[in-house]
């Protein structure tokens, strides 16, 4: 009993952690790239498909090992390229926010 509720435990939660992660990064393509979302997806789309190309082909190569160091290598440059990318879009808007308060302090001196 305990194999099957660990068969159809472990997939589902893998498959809820996948469907928000999917959500999560389709609003961030939204958010960062306003502009020129069609282009955004399709980059994304086309990146992805030759990722699963790569590790299709470097399957047959390579033993498991080192393909998880490769793995584990990509999600941490995937990781920081995130958080690079949170860093410059709240630099963004906050430099926005500023030059908007800055000229509606202009707009409240020239009123004065």
């Amino acid at each position: 009993m305990e194999n099957c509720i660990n068969f159809f435990i472990i997939p589902n939660i893998g498959a809820l952690s996948g469907a928000i992660y999917q959500a999560q990064f389709n609003s961030l393509i939204c958010i960062l790239f306003e502009e020129k979302i069609d282009s955004a997806f399709a980059n994304y789309f086309t990146s992805k498909a030759l990722g699963f190309t790569a590790t299709f082909i470097c399957g047959v190569f390579m033993c498991l090992r080192i393909r998880l160091f490769i793995a584990v290598a990509l999600l941490g440059v995937g990781f920081l390229g995130y958080v690079g990318a949170e860093v410059l879009y709240f630099k963004t808007k906050l430099l926005q926010n500023r030059k908007g308060d800055n000229y509606a302090s202009r707009d409240e001196q020239t009123r004065l």
